[in-house]
């Protein structure tokens, strides 16, 4: 059991020390609450717009070339760099296409543009 201050800087110290560890624990539980909270949003905003019933509205389709290399790059958000014959598209999300595999640049009715396989398996562009 620690023994009792001695003197006033030693009281005004144990004082401080409490209030920042008070504060700290406070910040920390509000920045988990924080997270939480985007996270759950984040996921509500996918789940409603995959089950609004929209349907999607394709205003363009184009060749984007070959796949020459794909490159994943790593970081707070994963990324994908395609590289075709035809030139470079950066996915929102990462990525697996076949090398030498046709794809196209794909418009929709909301202005977002894909890369689509011939399986018509699309990736947002950033």
């Amino acid at each position: 059991m620690p023994s009792a201050p001695d003197t006033q800087f030693e009281r005004v110290m144990e004082r401080l020390h409490h209030y920042v560890l008070t504060l700290a624990l406070i910040l920390g539980n509000l920045s988990l609450f924080l997270i939480a909270g985007i996270l759950v949003l984040s996921y509500l905003h996918t789940r409603h717009r995959a089950d609004s019933g929209d349907t999607i509205t394709v205003t363009s389709v184009e060749p984007a070339g070959r796949v020459a290399n794909v490159t994943l790059s790593t970081g707070w958000l994963a990324r994908t760099l395609v590289q075709t014959d035809l030139g470079f598209f950066a996915t929102e999300i990462p990525a697996s296409l076949q090398r030498d595999e046709a794809v196209t640049l794909e418009t929709r009715g909301d202005t977002e543009r894909y890369l689509c396989d011939a399986r018509h398996r699309c990736v947002p562009l950033l």
